[in-house]
Order: structure tokens, then C-alpha cells, then sequence
């Protein structure tokens, strides 16, 4: 029973729309301004909705409370820094929307960078450390119950129309990057 394999697939999602806006910000004219920020405005809506909203519920109000049990193990540093990091990436989020609002592409790029940062070693950390851990120390009962509450966020959250709006939004930066390295 494999209770973080459908976590690592939406981290694959996440990490490709992070380098793809990463890039994008480090030629925000090839894309003309009122595309940049039509980009960054669909950006703020994936953190918001996918990550925080969708698969950061998953995380928090789950599966590191299930590592948090007592018997389990001894996690709480751990857990403690992947929340810290989730609040450092909503920090990030912030900064971008504060540049979205006021027009800064200088703060724009400066939040991006710092969740595409945190984000990115966090999600190493979480696959291979955390991921492992709750693998090999959870009890089969345990698993299931988070199996549970995963299908419960994914039916509430309308998973798959979630799940494809933010593959559409992935390939259409694919697309814009590809076009945009032909321009040069």
C-alpha cells in the first residue's frame, strides 16, 4: 500500500510549472506584458489552488499528522521544517502577488525565485526522507485512513478537472518557451 506515490506525481506538476515560470521571468519581454501577467495571474492561482488549497491539505492535515502519532516515530523536527517551508513558499506567494498588484517585475522575479527555491529542496526532502519514513513506519491501518482522507480532498476538490486545468496550464508554458527560444 503506496500512501505517497500520487504526491510525487503532483510534485512532478509542481516542479515543471516552477522551472517553466522560473523561465519566464528571466525574459519576461519575449512574452509581452500583458501575457506575463496574465501568466503570473494563472501562477498565483496554481499555488493557491493546486498546491496550498490541494496538495499541501493532503501533507498537512494528514500525512504528517499520521508521522506525528505517538509510536511512529520521532518526526516532529521534521514536520516542523516542511510546515516552516510551506510557510516560507506562502511568503514567496505573497511577494508575487504584491508584485502583480504594483506592476514589479523585479518583485515578481524575487518571489518566484524564492518558491521556486524552497519549494524545489523541499520537495527533495519529501521524497527522500519523509516519503520513505512514512512508507516503512506507518501500519497498514494508518495508510489506509490517509488513502481515505486523500480520496475525501480529491472528490471535494474535483480532482481530475483540478488535475487537468494545471497539465492544459504546464503545456501552454511548454509551448510559449518553445515558441519563445525560436524567436531569438
Amino acid at each position: 500500500m503506496n500512501i505517497t506515490q500520487e504526491l510525487v506525481i503532483e510534485h512532478q506538476l509542481i516542479l515543471t510549472i516552477n522551472q517553466h515560470i522560473l523561465e519566464i521571468t528571466l525574459q519576461p519581454s519575449q512574452v509581452g506584458s500583458d501575457k506575463y501577467f496574465s501568466i503570473m495571474n494563472q501562477y498565483v492561482s496554481f499555488i493557491e489552488n493546486f498546491i496550498d488549497d490541494y496538495h499541501h491539505v493532503k501533507e498537512e492535515e494528514f500525512l504528517f499528522e499520521a508521522l506525528s502519532l505517538p509510536g511512529v516515530l520521532n518526526t516532529h523536527l521534521l514536520i516542523s521544517e516542511m510546515l516552516c517551508e510551506h510557510k516560507a513558499g506562502r511568503n514567496a506567494l505573497d511577494l508575487i502577488k504584491s508584485g502583480i498588484r504594483f506592476s514589479d517585475y523585479k518583485e515578481i522575479t524575487q518571489g518566484v525565485n524564492d518558491y521556486f527555491r524552497v519549494m524545489s529542496q523541499h520537495i527533495s526532502k519529501e521524497e527522500h526522507i519523509l516519503f520513505s519514513l512514512a512508507e516503512k513506519y506507518l501500519s497498514n491501518p494508518i495508510k489506509q485512513r490517509v488513502i481515505e482522507f486523500y480520496q475525501d480532498i480529491e472528490e471535494s476538490k474535483q480532482k481530475s478537472m483540478l488535475w487537468k486545468k494545471y497539465v492544459d496550464f504546464s503545456e501552454e508554458l511548454t509551448i510559449l518557451l518553445k515558441q519563445s527560444c525560436t524567436i531569438h
